[in-house]
């Protein structure tokens, strides 16, 4: 194709022909006119892509430009990715509804991909009949003639570009100013994505920084709000950065300690110990590498003077500064020993609850023998003595059972609204008259102090024990001092205390300023049969007594005591309303008396069962027994005549008392069932009671106590006994 003549060209061929044919001169204006059309179309052009930045606003205007220029009836823009062009803009608007749903075109199908594939325009005058256009789409439409032109970048294909026309045209008349077109649009496009390019880095940057300093900022927050402390250590040993829980925890700040030099002698002023966690530090340096957890606990000096156990991590970091958080575990360590110490007599108090009701089965059978042979015995018997010494001895084994089920909180409390400092002023009387007088008793009385629902009995042997225990530990004289007052426990300090609730308390305080007590001695105090007396002259039960007596109550005990400096007890009971100083007068017992009924001993000890046949047979009740629950109800289910008490063990192999007792009053629910237990405050005796038994008795039992329990069960006698015999 011959090059188009310049406009300078043009110019001089119309001067040479102004005198030849007008035909030809009309001919060259009309060529003159259109050349300049196209130049003021490509200076327009050129002029609104400068205008331009981004590449969506350069495909527009680029579009836009060819409508203008060469009117089309429609006028597509591709950019080529890989294999596939991908659509970006078609104009007017309203031929992408007529077209409907353009696709991507892949590079060498249809005219617009070949012209991708070549990288050369195709111009075809009639679309209906050429092969090459595979849009179905474009024909749908009513294009019938088209030109794909392609854009070119160093001529390295980037996209092409698709003109339309509803009629027949031949737009490779156009072809030179078609190309010239798409070249500048082809360099708009270039630019336009550099510019996309370099906003989408830019933007990527902020984004970056922006998420940097929301990271920084993020980071910053959670070292100021830590719970626990972070101290950073630069290579040199300086300390660059502590957050503020460090100084909560410690009191130190950077100014306190600014190096590794001065926090060593400030937090650990002991040499010998000090010496020993440099020595540990300097081994963990050697023997971790970067990124390493290096655990540590030690026991820490704070700037108040006080000693805090530390959990120390530390880690080494590649750049060879070092790492180190800290975290306080004194408050911990005080709970698990709390707790670990709680469990223990927990499961003390199970033991000792099982072998007190298995020691007051044996009591009860020598207590039972004895006090039936004193009957016969006549007042100058001398085997009469010999039998009240074993009854004496009986007495005696069965008030340690007390204290071990006092211990195992086992027992049946009689409690009232107690005033402790009128409690105090009664047991102290008492310890003046027991221990010597070179112990001072000092008491402090509180104030309008709150009452505390409690069994005066008891508070009286907490206060004789622990009176007891302060004047053995003062052998040379000392001061015993007992003072109570109101406090009110907070939700953090009942952290401190095990299982205690927040709330209003009464505290009772014993010190004394004997010798004192070690750790170690501290530990076991509570414990069943531990003791610090010499041999003969303790059983253990005292502080394990008084300890069941304050669990019982719903309160708590702690000890402090060091060698040397003396021993305190705190004990914290509940507080309620006013004191009621009125105390109910015990009931005296009765003379016994016997009865024809019949009577059921169910026990699986065979020595209980014959001792307490022997028992009722002598004060003419008729006596069957039974070994076991199921042969309990089997007695009951083939007897005729209903028996009138049924005196039933709860503690007993097979299917136990409490069974026996529900199956016993679903068969006759009008039965008397006196329940027997050497648990004297077991679940099982306050279901029992709950279920429908008539009474309860406590082994080891007397024999009248037994005979009375009988007869107020069973109302008045059938008949009066002919003879009582002596007890």
């Amino acid at each position: 194709m011959a090059p188009k003549p310049t406009y300078e060209e043009l110019e001089q061929r119309v001067k040479a022909l102004e005198s030849t044919d007008i035909s030809e001169l009309k001919k060259l204006n009309e060529m003159l006119q259109k050349r300049t059309e196209e130049l003021i179309a490509l200076n327009v052009l050129g002029r609104k892509f400068n205008l331009t930045l981004s590449l969506e606003q350069t495909c527009a205007v680029g579009l836009r430009g060819m409508l203008s220029a060469v009117r089309p009836d429609m006028a597509f823009l591709f950019l080529r990715k890989g294999e596939r062009l991908i659509l970006q803009n078609v104009l007017p608007s309203p031929a992408r509804q007529r077209l409907n749903k353009i696709p991507e075109h892949r590079v060498g199908e249809c005219l617009c991909g070949l012209v991708a594939k070549k990288n050369k325009p195709i111009f075809s005058k009639n679309v209906l009949d050429d092969s090459r256009c595979t849009w179905e789409e474009c024909k749908k439409a009513g294009v019938k003639s088209f030109a794909a032109l392609p854009l070119k970048s160093a001529e390295e294909n980037i996209g092409v570009i698709g003109l339309a026309s509803e009629t027949f045209r031949d737009f490779e008349q156009q072809a030179g100013f078609l190309e010239t077109l798409t070249s500048q649009v082809a360099a708009s496009l270039v630019n336009a994505r550099l510019f996309d390019s370099v906003q989408q880095e830019l933007a990527e940057r902020k984004r970056a920084e922006a998420s940097a300093h929301f990271e920084r900022e993020r980071f910053q927050t959670l070292l100021q709000h830590a719970p626990i402390g972070i101290l950073s250590i630069d290579q040199a040993g300086r300390f660059t950065y502590a957050n503020p829980k460090f100084t909560e925890i410690f009191g130190y700040d950077l100014t306190d300690v600014p190096d590794g030099k001065t926090w060593f002698r400030q937090a650990y002023p002991d040499l010998q110990y000090r010496k020993r966690v440099i020595a540990d530090w300097i081994e963990d340096l050697n023997a971790y590498h970067p990124g390493e957890k290096r655990p540590r606990v030690c026991d820490v000096i704070c700037k108040d003077g006080g000693k805090k156990v530390i959990n120390f991590m530390l880690v080494s970091l590649e750049t060879g500064e070092n790492l180190v958080v800290c975290e306080d575990i004194t408050e911990r360590l005080i709970l698990e020993d709390q707790l670990q110490h709680a469990q223990k007599m927990e499961a003390v108090g199970i033991l000792a609850g099982g072998v007190a009701h298995d020691f007051n089965n044996l009591l009860q059978a020598i207590s039972g023998y004895s006090q039936l042979l004193m009957m016969d015995k006549a007042a100058g018997d001398p085997d009469l003595p010999r039998l009240k010494a074993i009854e004496r001895s009986v007495e005696r084994a069965a008030q340690l059972v007390r204290q071990l089920l006092l211990f195992s909180r086992k027992v049946v409390t009689e409690r009232r609204n107690v005033n402790l400092s009128q409690e105090m002023g009664h047991v102290v009387k008492m310890l003046e008259r027991t221990i010597h007088r070179m112990i001072e008793i000092e008491l402090h009385a509180g104030s309008q102090l709150w009452a505390v629902n409690a069994d005066p009995v008891q508070i009286e042997q907490v206060l004789l024990n622990l009176g007891i225990n302060a004047a053995y530990a003062m052998p040379d004289g000392g001061r015993l001092i007992i003072q109570t007052q109101n406090v009110v426990m907070n939700k953090i300090h009942a952290q401190r205390h095990i299982g205690a609730p927040p709330g209003k308390y009464v505290l009772l305080t014993v010190s004394d300023t004997g010798c004192g007590m070690d750790k170690e001695t501290i530990n076991h105090i509570f414990e069943p049969f531990f003791t610090t007396k010499g041999v003969g002259k303790g059983t253990g039960l005292g502080l394990a007594s008084v300890y069941g007596i304050i669990k019982g109550h719903g309160g708590y005990i702690y000890c402090e005591s060091s060698s040397g400096q003396g021993t305190t007890f705190k004990i914290y009971l509940p507080a309620i309303g006013r004191e009621d100083a009125s105390a109910g007068p015990h009931p005296l017992e009765t003379p016994p008396e016997g009865g024809a009924e019949t009577i059921l001993v169910v026990d699986d000890v065979p020595d209980i069962r014959r001792l307490a046949s022997q028992m009722l047979q002598r004060f003419d009740y008729t006596v069957l027994t039974a070994a076991s629950g199921e042969e309990a109800i089997h007695l009951h289910a083939c007897r005729k005549k209903p028996i009138d008490l049924t005196i039933l063990d709860l503690s007993m192999p097979g299917i136990g008392g409490n069974r026996c007792l529900k199956e016993l009053l679903a068969f006759n629910p009008f039965a008397k069932i006196m329940i027997a237990s050497g648990y004297r405050d077991d679940v099982m005796v306050k279901k029992a009671l709950e279920s429908g038994a008539a009474g309860f008795i406590g082994k080891p039992y007397k024999l009248t106590e037994l005979l009375n329990r009988v007869r107020s069960i069973l109302g008045e006698p059938d008949h009066p006994p002919e003879k009582i015999g002596q007890s």
